[in-house]
């Protein structure tokens, strides 16, 4: 027994590097251990942080593309009213004047004294263009005349409608002023003077 302890003491020059240096591997692979496990630890927030950002890019470029697509939409259906709709003067006067005369022959009415205005509504970029005209008949035909008007496939508004029948009097018979608007994307600027007896063209805000 004492012959093996002797033995090992004398080895230990030869051991003890060898213990030391599986000690310092051991030690060496638990601080190596603990840093990949930090490390790996570090890496999946930052791969959770990126896959965050990639959705929040992808979302946004869903977004832009939906917000793009809309605005396609929108100028795509304002150039069909500029074109099909609104129109220019030279184009629809004649449609415009067609329909209105057709609306009266229906409700039985002889529209006189046509009178035109204009003014360029600045925030839509169009013009207002306006006809006057004065009918004498029963309230009946006033209906029928409105219901012709709304038929129209021009794009009219009936802004208004004055009656100015005399009081006391034995007939049922109304004299009218209506008074109807549409709005143009282009107005020859001649053809605007001639209509509305060389009066300069309003310009209004709305």
């Amino acid at each position: 027994m004492r012959g093996r302890t002797l033995a090992w003491r004398r080895l230990v020059a030869v051991w003890a590097p060898a213990a030391a240096f599986l000690l310092l591997s051991l030690v060496g692979l638990v601080w190596l251990s603990g840093k990949t496990v930090g490390r790996q630890a570090q890496v999946a927030r930052d791969v959770q942080r990126l896959e965050e950002r990639v959705q929040r890019l992808q979302r946004l470029r869903r977004q832009a593309a939906e917000e793009r697509a809309a605005v396609e939409e929108l100028y795509t259906g304002m150039r069909f009213l500029n074109s099909k709709v609104f129109g220019s003067l030279e184009k629809r006067l004649t449609p415009i004047l067609r329909d209105v005369g057709a609306a009266n022959r229906m409700a039985g009415l002889r529209p006189t004294r046509f009178s035109y205005d204009a003014k360029k509504v600045k925030k839509m970029g169009l013009f207002r263009f306006g006809i006057n005209f004065n009918v004498t008949g029963r309230f009946a035909q006033i209906v029928d005349l409105l219901r012709g008007l709304k038929a129209s496939p021009q794009f009219l508004v009936v802004d208004s409608i004055k009656l100015a029948g005399e009081k006391g009097t034995a007939t049922d018979e109304l004299k009218m002023s209506v008074h109807l608007s549409t709005y143009l994307a282009q107005a020859d600027a001649t053809l605007l003077k001639a209509l509305t007896a060389g009066a300069p063209s309003k310009e209004g805000g709305r």
